[in-house]
């Protein structure tokens, strides 16, 4: 698994240089056989400052070819109380937000490709 994080910490980048020199063995489904298959996950993680420009900016990027879990902080939240997407990602909003009042603080896009 490769996990990129995208912030000031660069001790995730350590983990990333790590995971990428490993392969990992898995069950495919069509057969009960071991093969050696690297899997990755790439995640970019941001505070959106809930900014429409800044959100529309990230989503209107080429990010869907590289990574496959965009995690954000502060998103832009519409009218409707929903976050912008392009329809590369599945939006996945936290259980409680339907039915809270307060504001929405992260929300996760998942690549579905």
């Amino acid at each position: 698994m490769v996990v990129e994080y995208h912030s000031t910490y660069n001790s995730w980048q350590a983990l990333n240089d790590r995971y990428d020199r490993m392969d990992f063995p898995c069950l495919s489904p069509m057969n009960s056989g071991l093969q050696e298959m690297p899997i990755w996950i790439k995640i970019w993680q941001q505070n959106r400052n809930k900014s429409r420009v800044a959100q529309e900016d990230l989503i209107n990027s080429q990010l869907h070819k590289s990574y496959d879990i965009l995690m954000l902080q502060e998103p832009y939240i519409d009218g409707y109380g929903n976050t912008k997407a392009m329809q590369y990602w599945r939006v996945v909003y936290p259980m409680s937000h339907l039915v809270e009042t307060s504001p929405l603080r992260a929300v996760i896009l998942v690549n579905k490709h």
